[in-house]
């Protein structure tokens, strides 16, 4: 059992291996990622929890099979007390640019630049992040001919509480994606700002996506959302739905499904 300390529950985010390893009474898997082909058939867990119900789809795995559930991501809430001055003309991009950046700064400059000229499409998602090397996202950052102007910005990565503020100020996250999310960890903390989404129909974005627009007519978006009521009704949307996913939240489903489920295996 190596590396594998003794304990009664053993909790392993999307490795199985390590799980394999474990001789733990009560094992719990919680999954990630989309399905990989190194995946053994039978998870070795008494329960598996997935973060959307697209997500547990995609694993071909029923809603009504048992030890399993969906549990979604947290969000420290308290990084988003209090107030920022909000801009009105800013989008900002906050995923890993091998999302749809270049897609994403394309379409703002093809589509959304030439009826509203006074936005920018501020970018603070950066592979750095992750610390792989610059040469990872290059591919995915605009030309530097399109940063010209000052209407798409490139900034360097920030802290998690400084970002946070940023999100807090800005008028949109702007998103389109060609990625399958599984949930969508920076959809989720724009809402917590009050930030309206606009974003692709894809994977479990409709899902985890209620204080903003899901569409793949993003100029019909950014023209909704230029209404002020609206904007305003997809902000405070935003903002309880994220409420749900403080981490005493999930902690405590987390809590009442281990309890269940160990009930289970006991008898």
């Amino acid at each position: 059992m190596t590396g594998v300390p003794a304990c009664d529950v053993h909790i392993s985010s999307r490795w199985v291996d390590i799980l394999l390893q474990s001789r733990a009474p009560f094992r719990a898997l919680w999954m990630h990622d989309m399905p990989h082909p190194n995946m053994p058939p039978n998870l070795p867990a008494h329960l598996v929890v997935f973060l959307t119900n697209y997500h547990r789809a995609s694993w071909g795995v029923a809603a009504e099979e048992p030890h399993s559930e969906v549990i979604g991501d947290g969000v420290d809430l308290t990084l988003f007390s209090g107030m920022e001055e909000r801009s009105s003309t800013d989008l900002v991009w906050i995923s890993n640019p091998d999302r749809g950046l270049y897609l994403a700064c394309k379409i703002f400059r093809e589509q959304i630049l030439p009826r509203w000229p006074d936005l920018r499409f501020v970018i603070y998602g950066r592979s750095a992040i992750y610390g792989w090397p610059g040469g990872v996202e290059r591919p995915h950052l605009p030309p530097p001919e399109w940063l010209e102007d000052g209407h798409i910005v490139l900034r360097e990565p920030l802290p998690k509480l400084a970002l946070a503020r940023e999100l807090m100020r800005a008028w949109a996250m702007f998103y389109p994606t060609f990625w399958p999310e599984t949930f969508c960890m920076a959809a989720l903390e724009a809402q917590a700002a009050g930030t309206p989404v606009i974003t692709s129909v894809i994977g479990a974005l409709a899902e985890t996506v209620k204080g903003g627009i899901c569409t793949n007519d993003f100029v019909n978006a950014v023209s909704q959302l230029r209404n002020v009521s609206r904007w305003r009704k997809l902000s405070a949307a935003g903002k309880e739905w994220a409420q749900e996913f403080s981490w005493a939240a999930i902690a405590a489903q987390w809590e009442v499904q281990i309890n269940n489920r160990i009930q289970e295996v006991v008898q």
